[in-house]
């Protein structure tokens, strides 16, 4: 016990040289840097270069501010710019996407009106003539020729054919392209009822 108290007081006293030593270094410390920034400050004070030098840096900092100011703002309204033409494609795309529609309505409406017509046409012409009705499809495009054929019953179709066909080598051939032109419409459309 008189041991443990012995080295607890032997310990106490070495705590209290440790910190009493360190206190004086550090308070020298403290002492030493306060001299070294007086020191600096005194020369930055009085020398000359050092303050040219230092004004041209805070000139340099000045500019390169400014013109880091004048950049952002350039940024800011490239950004403006873009945003403005975004929403003016927004509404060209909307107007271009009515105006598709509209496009697409008139196409079906006229489509549909084109088929009418030639409905009509197939009517009048299965009334006609074989012969003559061969020599009418000649003057037409080889489709709309086809078409009319295919909305032709079978035997009036087949008739127009061997009608063109009796008509010599420009006949065969109307008559092949009018049917490779109904055998293409009747596979898109296909089978009929």
């Amino acid at each position: 016990m008189k041991l443990f108290f012995l080295a607890s007081v032997v310990c106490g006293i070495a705590f209290s040289v440790l910190a009493v030593w360190l206190a004086v270094d550090r308070k020298q410390t403290i002492v030493r840097t306060t001299r070294v920034t007086r020191t600096v400050v005194q020369r930055l004070e009085t020398d000359e270069e050092s303050r040219k030098v230092i004004n041209k840096l805070m000139e340099d900092l000045q500019t390169e501010r400014t013109a880091l100011q004048k950049r952002e703002t350039d940024v800011r309204s490239r950004e403006e710019a873009l945003r403005q033409q975004q929403e003016i494609l927004a509404m060209l795309k909307a107007d271009l996407q009515q105006v598709q529609s509209k496009i697409d309505e008139t196409i079906v409406r006229t489509t549909q009106s084109e088929q009418a017509n030639l409905k009509r046409l197939a009517e009048r012409y299965g009334k006609m003539d074989p012969d003559s009705v061969a020599t009418l499809l000649t003057k037409m495009e080889t489709a709309r020729a086809a078409a009319i054929l295919l909305l032709l019953g079978d035997r009036q179709a087949g008739a127009v054919l061997a009608a063109a066909v009796a008509t010599g080598s420009n006949g065969v051939r109307n008559a092949a392209d009018w049917s490779d032109g109904i055998r293409r419409m009747a596979s898109e459309q296909g089978p009929r009822k």
